[in-house]
């Protein structure tokens, strides 16, 4: 350091950024917290068109926090064994860990998370790699902070802040030029980032500029300002933010606030203030704002069962073009391996027939959903509602898995048993981004459809409308479009003519049977999917004619 200080307390501060910055690039890791990903981007890019593979870590971090904590000070002493393990030829760590198995309390969390010891290093790595094991390792801990921020953001209001007030925090911190490109990059109006781990701010711009530090070759200073609504202290967040000054190492000096890890954030500029100097304004978006695309998503995400959630996280990890489906299979592999319920264990043995299925091994996954479904014999009928979904999603695999084989009528004898379920999913965004795989009843009309019934699959697909989808508009161009093409992608995948000629045909007769059905109730429905698979097909010379032929069609209903 080459700087003078006026007071103690700036000397302070430029010293606690430069430990910050020593610690978080050259601390060796827990072997549990060491990640499988080289990101160590501070923030996760979540585009506003919401690729739901993007939000598998912060439904990862809502999983861990839903789930009890079955045997209390058992995850703080394996934390503690990791540690001393790691750490077992480093005798001023293991003096750190040992004081922190003693004296260790949930009150004492963000005390511990804010000191310059192994505890904040180790976890702020952890989270930032996504290291899934690792952040199992403290999930006590994640807890715990949770649990003060509630308590401290319950204690916001004061004198100068009022419920409904705008506040400003800031946040300095260095970036490298590579992040910050990615961030211009995806910003446009509306973009949402989500933090990978705690994002530590100040009510104090001063010392946001001390931590924003100064620029280096492809690194660049970034100066945050976050702007958040201050809420009813009674209206309980889940991702509540808070002073925590009462808590911290630091105390007052730095008047910190701490938003929680997975907070999300809409950018709202980004500018150079001057040369490698980048003001970057965030506004602070609460989980319950309905006005966020992203965030929609995310809770239609989250609002379901424990059960149903472990098999989405698979599900959007294998998607991940990050992660893939070695990285879905780790994460089932350790919550089988891990202390949670037995039906919790099954749902990834459930999750990993869907895994099968992707890398299209048909047998597999019918071999995995049918050890599943023995499995839920053993389960006590007081989990009948965690029941009724598994039973749900592993007849709908082997259902899925028959149909890719071509055994359609083994296909359909699984898919009427997921009927009989009477569980109602709903055909939102999340089901149409999942191929709408257990919608038991748009799979049996494209079974139907398949085997040449096409009378019953537009029967089928009328039941749809009236009962599955009465309230909204939005997915019926997208379902009826989805029955229509059924066995089309998979017959050219396998480059079988006499498989497309087949489909097509029965494509032809499903569309030739809805044109002649246009009430009211389907009129929107069955115009958009004819559109659309007008405008798919008009470059492709085979099918261009047809596809003119169902244009003029449409014109000549709307001209009724």
């Amino acid at each position: 350091m080459q700087e003078s200080f006026i007071t103690s307390n700036d000397l302070i501060r430029c010293i606690s950024k430069c430990v910050h910055e020593c610690a978080n690039q050259f601390d060796t890791l827990l072997s549990t917290l060491a990640g499988c990903s080289s990101d160590t981007m501070t923030t996760n890019v979540v585009n506003n068109i919401a690729d739901f593979a993007e939000l598998w870590f912060p439904l990862y971090i809502d999983l861990l926090l839903d789930l009890p904590i079955v045997a209390p000070g058992q995850e703080e002493r394996r934390f503690v064994e990791q540690c001393r393990r790691h750490f077992i030829h480093n005798p001023g760590a293991l003096e750190l860990i040992k004081e922190f198995e003693e004296n260790y309390t949930p009150y004492g969390a963000i005390y511990y998370y804010s000191c310059d010891g192994f505890v904040y290093r180790l976890v702020n790595r952890a989270l930032r790699r996504q290291a899934m094991d690792g952040i199992l390792d403290f999930r006590f801990l994640l807890f715990d902070i949770r649990n003060q921020l509630q308590s401290a953001h319950e204690h916001f209001l004061d004198s100068n802040t009022k419920i409904g007030m705008l506040k400003t925090f800031f946040r300095g911190q260095r970036m490298s030029c590579n992040e910050l490109t990615e961030l211009q990059k995806k910003h446009r109006d509306g973009t949402l980032i989500t933090t990978n781990s705690y994002f530590s701010t100040s009510e104090s711009i001063d010392v946001a500029r001390i931590f924003a530090g100064k620029p280096a070759k492809e690194i660049v200073s970034i100066l945050f300002e976050i702007t958040a609504e201050i809420k009813h202290p009674e209206i309980q967040q889940r991702k509540p933010f808070a002073r925590i000054s009462q808590y911290s190492q630091f105390g007052i000096a730095e008047r910190e606030v701490l938003f929680s890890i997975g907070s999300f954030f809409k950018i709202d500029k980004i500018y150079e203030e001057s040369p490698s100097f980048w003001i970057i304004k965030l506004t602070f978006v609460d989980e319950d704002d309905e006005k966020q695309d992203v965030i929609r998503d995310f809770r239609t995400l989250r609002t379901c069962s424990s059960e149903a959630k472990i098999i989405k996280i698979g599900h959007l990890l294998a998607n991940n073009a990050h992660q893939g489906i070695l990285r879905a299979k780790k994460f089932y592999e350790l919550i089988t391996s891990s202390n949670f319920s037995e039906t919790l264990k099954i749902a990834c043995t459930a999750g990993l027939g869907w895994l099968a299925f992707k890398e299209r091994n048909g047998i597999l996954a019918i071999e995995q959903q049918q050890t599943a479904l023995r499995l839920y014999e053993q389960l006590p009928k007081d989990e009948s509602e965690s029941l009724t979904l598994l039973y749900n999603t592993s007849y709908n695999c082997i259902g899925a898995s028959f149909r890719l084989m071509k055994k359609y009528r083994h296909a359909l004898k699984y898919y009427r048993k997921a009927e009989e379920l009477l569980l109602k999913i709903p055909i939102d965004k999340y089901a149409m981004y999942d191929g709408y795989r257990n919608i038991t009843s748009i799979n049996i009309a494209s079974i139907q459809k398949l085997l040449g019934e096409v009378d019953q699959a537009w029967d089928t697909y009328k039941k749809i409308l009236a009962y599955e989808m009465s309230s909204s508009t939005r997915f019926h161009g997208h379902t009826y479009l989805t029955i229509a093409q059924a066995g089309l992608l998979e017959a050219k995948i396998l480059h079988d003519e006499d498989e497309t000629e087949r489909c097509s045909q029965n494509w032809k007769a499903f569309l030739d049977i809805s044109l002649t059905n246009l009430s009211s109730s389907y009129r929107r429905s069955i115009i958009s999917g004819v559109l659309l698979i007008g405008f798919e097909y008009m470059d492709n010379e085979q099918r261009r004619t047809m596809a003119i032929d169902y244009f003029q069609k449409v014109i000549n209903i709307s001209r009724r």
